[in-house]
């Protein structure tokens, strides 16, 4: 599982569910130059083997994105965000808050678009652990579709083309 904005939220979701088995080795947080906080704060909590990973970009970024079971990104608001994009765009299922623009991940079947809570955010985290991988390798491939049909760059030219025309 992999994260972007919003850190302590993500930690404070596996305090919520160290005692469950997924939480073990599976976490792998991204971000900038704050990662040796982080992981003061994932320690003081007694939350064991996340990785902290660093900034991370061009192809690395996307074999990165590619390994993960979903991504996390647990903003409190937040423009397009590309990396949701960048991650369904490789199969990888994301997980993006409510006042992010990504109420399609549920209606495509792609994803989850729900509160920020660190309790929403672990149930959500249990699920992807219990989900057989079919289920997951099935939405993964729906956020690609999902990408290629509405967000590639032909998409986004037809669409300024269209409202170009309307002026």
């Amino acid at each position: 599982m992999g994260v972007k904005p919003r850190l302590l939220t993500l930690i404070e979701s596996l305090r919520k569910g160290k005692d469950t088995p997924f939480t073990d080795g599976l976490a792998q947080l991204f971000g900038g130059d704050r990662l040796p906080f982080w992981g003061g704060e994932a320690n003081r909590l007694g939350l064991k083997n996340i990785t902290f990973r660093g900034f991370v970009s061009g192809r690395e970024k996307y074999e990165q994105l590619a390994r993960l079971s979903c991504l996390f990104v647990p903003s409190d608001f937040e423009n397009f965000g590309m990396i949701v994009t960048e991650a369904l765009s490789v199969g990888t299922p994301a997980i993006a808050s409510l006042g992010t623009p990504w109420e399609e991940l549920n209606a495509i079947g792609c994803g989850w678009w729900t509160e920020r809570s660190p309790e929403n955010i672990a149930q959500v985290m249990r699920q992807v652990m219990e989900m057989p991988i079919t289920e997951l390798l099935t939405m993964g491939e729906k956020g690609h579709g999902l990408v290629q049909d509405k967000y590639t760059a032909p998409q986004w030219l037809d669409r300024c083309k269209g409202c170009m025309n309307g002026y």
